[in-house]
């Protein structure tokens, strides 16, 4: 598995995991953009070119390079090791490594519209020079929330729009669609990224600060999840961190572990921030999903009920009503939705009440639902993927092949455009050029 040129994935099974030397040259080729084809030397360092299987490998993977090495076993096993002390003492004694380091992957950040670039791909670093920050004036708010608090959610993508980072920024009550946000943003020669998001002409409001070490080592690959979850256990264990950042690195690590499917110990992770952190409407819900997964049904109903009674949301509520549907029980699927419509109407919950009605054999009711549904969806070219979704069996159940044609044709206009947006990114920053053109 160590030299499979085709299956560039991690492989685990309880007593190893292996992953082939191919993934990590196949990863520099790509940010590179080269093709194997183009490559016409290789060097080998490093104990593992000692093993004729891999120097074999190697050179049958590049077919027209000159596979070159070291003369004696001492040099190949130790070069990479002077190599870092020749570039150290080069930025010693001049200021200025013998490599001069670059942005390996360009930053992006998720909008409507699609992916914006922050950072372009091999941009010197630091970026954009010395100290200072890039300041970018091309976004707004997308909703207007007078009353009530709005959920930003703000992403940054690598360049295969892997995510990097994910946060919700809540806005206080009181904003307007069209708020110029502005975004301040650098990369030192460290690769750490620092970022900063605020509303213009708005003090009382909290900017988004953060960083981000090394961004590339956040993307999403099965291999470089392991490699995350191994450099937080690391920073927990040896970093002095204060109860929240120990918390969210905790979060993320479950994150990571639940993408990996080992579940359980996903659940365990957060149960255990749950206990420290008490009630979490959050966390409860995540738990319920997971559960669900597992096939526990018991469990992901109590996770479920727990959170919607803490929740200020509906989403645990929709889940609640998800899972009864699952069991047959549709007079509690029916209590779920009625209390989450009482919260918060939307179309979806409507729609999932008409496949309950469908289920029951009640036509009427089920006609009736839908009627209701539509009259809350609006424009398909607003709603996220997960709204867009349902529209669509209701349309199926309606029997409107027409609506159903336009709702396909929107998702397959967002994919060939690179462009997902899952249920909680309803609210992505809008690009404000964008808005202009749509407005005119």
């Amino acid at each position: 598995p160590f030299l499979d040129t085709d299956l560039l994935f991690h492989l685990e099974t309880e007593y190893r995991m292996t992953c082939s030397i191919f993934a990590p040259l196949k990863d520099a080729l790509d940010s590179a953009q080269l093709d194997k084809k183009h490559v016409d030397l290789c060097l080998l360092v490093g104990g593992s070119c000692l093993i004729s299987q891999v120097v074999d490998a190697v050179k049958a993977f590049f077919p027209r390079a000159r596979v070159l090495s070291h003369e004696s076993e001492d040099d190949i096993q130790t070069a990479v090791a002077r190599g870092a002390a020749y570039h150290a003492l080069s930025l010693a004694l001049f200021g200025q490594g013998l490599v001069e380091p670059v942005a390996g992957d360009p930053v992006m950040i998720k909008t409507s519209s699609g992916p914006m670039e922050l950072i372009p791909q091999g941009a010197p670093l630091p970026y954009p020079g010395g100290t200072q920050w890039k300041v970018n004036r091309n976004l707004q708010v997308p909703e207007t929330s007078l009353d009530k608090p709005l959920p930003l959610h703000v992403e940054l993508l690598n360049g295969q729009e892997h995510s990097l980072m994910i946060r919700k920024w809540e806005l206080k009550p009181g904003i307007q669609r069209g708020d110029p946000l502005i975004l301040e943003y650098r990369m030192n020669k460290n690769q750490t990224l620092s970022f900063r998001l605020e509303i213009e002409g708005r003090p009382d409001q909290r900017p988004l600060e953060l960083e981000i070490e090394n961004p590339s080592c956040h993307a999403v690959h099965p291999n470089e999840r392991i490699v995350r979850i191994e450099e937080l256990e690391e920073e927990i264990r040896t970093k002095t961190l204060s109860k929240n950042e120990k918390e969210g690195k905790v979060l993320e690590i479950a994150e990571h572990c639940a993408k990996l499917g080992q579940r359980d110990k996903a659940m365990t992770l957060i149960q255990k921030v749950l206990q420290s952190r008490g009630p979490d409407a959050g966390l409860l819900n995540r738990l319920g999903m997971l559960a669900g997964e597992l096939g526990d049904t018991e469990r992901e109903i109590k996770f479920y009920r727990e959170a919607a009674k803490v929740a200020s949301w509906t989403a645990p509520l929709f889940n609640l009503a998800l899972a009864y549907k699952r069991q047959k029980q549709y007079e509690k699927a029916h209590s779920a939705l009625d209390e989450a419509i009482e919260r918060e109407p939307d179309g979806p919950y409507w729609i999932l009440k008409a496949q309950l009605f469908d289920l029951q054999k009640l036509p009427n009711e089920r006609d009736e639902a839908l009627q209701k549904a539509f009259s809350m969806m609006g424009s398909v070219k607003q709603m996220n993927d997960w709204k867009l979704g349902w529209y669509e069996y209701g349309a199926q159940m309606a029997d409107k092949p027409d609506l159903a044609s336009d709702i396909q044709k929107e998702l397959q206009l967002r994919k060939k455009k690179g462009l997902k947006i899952s249920p909680g990114e309803q609210n992505l920053p809008e690009i404000r050029s964008a808005i202009r053109r749509r407005g005119e």
